[in-house]
């Protein structure tokens, strides 16, 4: 009876253990080039300043806790860096300042968003701001969409040319072990070219998490394993 009973028990923990690897592979993403010649995550291509899911809503845009939504917070985590290639990141103040009175131009309704390609199938989203004020604070979102009126497409190729400059915000070289935690909602991020992956033995691995406010990630189950600490 004990050694059923145990046996038992060690399968039930095995299960357990693979619900666990399920559920971290849910929102643990390798963020390390895979394909040379393309843009994203994926890929070793320079890749512009940008938010993560911008084409979502943002938290304070919907009070349904079931609909997917832009994660807050941003965290990535080091594993290798022998290329010592840096993220950028780019606070919306800067932006701000760069624009000037053209920037609340950006609060408009003006601009059509889309998920990205790699997004299957690849969804379009009515027009909303690329600028969203909340309380006072501005949060913005900045990812695959084009002005879908005469008047945002002057303050967008504006935007647009501004973000071009990837030397316009701060370059964070990330050594192993070491782990980046931004605002995804006030600042944007990229990072230059990295080396063709013929040309590097092991390329650049990090490990990407979203967080957000409320008690489950964008997206995904109210179950998850990560949770969020008051006061």
């Amino acid at each position: 009876m004990h050694l059923i009973e145990a046996k038992e028990k060690a399968e039930r923990e095995v299960e357990e253990r693979k619900r666990i690897e399920r559920q971290l592979q849910d929102y643990l993403r390798e963020v390390t080039p895979k394909i040379t010649d393309q843009v994203g995550s994926q890929g070793a291509k320079y890749l512009p300043y940008h938010s993560d899911m911008g084409y979502l809503r943002f938290s304070e845009e919907t009070n349904h806790a079931n609909k997917c939504r832009a994660p807050d917070y941003l965290a990535l985590t080091c594993i290798r860096n022998s290329e010592k290639v840096g993220t950028f990141v780019l606070d919306i103040d800067i932006i701000k300042e760069k624009m000037g009175n053209s920037f609340n131009f950006l609060k408009k309704n003006w601009f059509s968003f889309q998920s990205p390609d790699s997004v299957k199938p690849i969804k379009k989203y009515k027009s909303k701001p690329i600028v969203f004020s909340n309380n006072g604070v501005d949060l913005m979102r900045w990812e695959k969409c084009l002005p879908s009126s005469l008047e945002g497409a002057e303050v967008y190729t504006t935007l647009y040319k501004l973000l071009e400059n990837i030397d316009l915000g701060e370059n964070i070289i990330l050594k192993p072990g070491e782990t980046l935690v931004f605002n995804n909602r006030r600042c944007l991020h990229g990072r230059k070219a990295l080396k063709s992956l013929k040309a590097v033995d092991e390329p650049r691995l990090l490990f990407r998490v979203y967080v957000n406010n409320f008690p489950q990630p964008a997206g995904l189950p109210e179950d998850e394993l990560f949770y969020r600490q008051e006061g």
